[in-house]
């Protein structure tokens, strides 16, 4: 009897006789899937283009403004170690405008007044003002045109109460801080397009708060008036001309405004300077005193 030989296992099952299947790469679908997108509205585009350029302007640090209001703080001390700075004698002596000097030709008066404050509410309210205002608009305008506005503003109100006001003493920086709110008055009524929708509001609400708070200060006794609204009236005329109709992406500063910035900054100096060269220079007759 022969035996038929053992088949072994082989362990491998056999092949599938259903036909493969196709397999569709995902990436080959979702290719063809049409493609949501949001597009942008021409306002949408301007604001973006609006905030680019605001961003690359407010990037710029405001030394002029810290530099002005560190003198401030120093005069302040220098003061108070003189004597006080409510004392009208201490103030004359470092340089206050004084009506009857500056006519006989005192002219750096019109530039050291600016520097001094009389009392600690008195420095502190002009300081914040020019810290929170000057830091805005220089940034705004750029250091250069910022000294132009600042200077012309403290010397406009200087003179306009020279020929407008009857007072014979007065101390403070709030002509020139006016000249500044005058070209945040112009950015906000004339300029709107310069900022973004969204940032537009909110600017043009706290400005109106600080003008109205301004305004309605100046008004009170002996507050230098006519120095407060003529300098902020040659901030505004000023602003015409140097507020830009929209925010660049790499800011420029032209040559003459490099030059009338240098013009104004030696101004500056040169009043502080001969203001402490005749400290020693000092007159106990002193009528009211009046704040700017």
């Amino acid at each position: 009897m022969t035996i038929p030989p053992r088949e072994e296992p082989s362990g491998r099952s056999e092949p599938s006789k259903e036909p493969p299947k196709r397999v569709v790469p995902i990436l080959t679908l979702a290719s063809h899937a049409p493609e949501r997108r949001h597009i942008a509205t021409e306002e949408e585009t301007a604001d973006e283009r609006r905030l680019a350029g605001m961003r690359a302007h407010f990037a710029r640090r405001p030394w002029a403004t810290w530099v002005i209001l560190s003198v401030i703080v120093l005069m302040f001390a220098l003061e108070e170690a003189l004597g006080g700075s409510e004392d009208d004698v201490v103030l004359v002596r470092l340089g206050a405008w004084v009506a009857g000097e500056i006519q006989l030709g005192a002219w750096w008066r019109l530039v050291s007044a600016g520097f001094l404050h009389a009392g600690l509410l008195h420095v502190g309210f002009n300081g914040y003002a020019l810290w929170i205002v000057g830091s805005s608009v220089e940034r705004i305008l750029g250091t250069a045109r910022f000294l132009v506005v600042y200077t012309v503003s403290l010397l406009v109100g200087g003179l306009a109460s020279l020929v407008l006001s009857n007072a014979d003493v007065a101390v403070g920086a709030s002509g020139a801080i006016f000249g500044l709110f005058g070209v945040e008055a112009i950015v906000v009524f004339l300029r709107p397009d310069l900022l973004p929708s969204h940032i537009r509001q909110t600017h043009g609400r706290n400005v109106l708060v600080n003008l109205a708070i301004n305004v309605i200060a100046s008004f009170q006794p002996n507050i230098g008036t006519v120095a407060h609204f003529a300098g902020g009236l040659a901030g505004a005329a000023l602003a015409l001309v140097f507020v830009p109709h929209r925010f660049e992406l790499h800011p420029t500063t032209p040559s003459w405004a490099r030059s009338a910035a240098v013009v104004c900054a030696l101004l500056l100096a040169t009043g502080l300077g001969y203001a402490l060269f005749h400290a020693t220079q000092s007159s106990g007759e002193v009528a009211v005193l009046r704040v700017m």
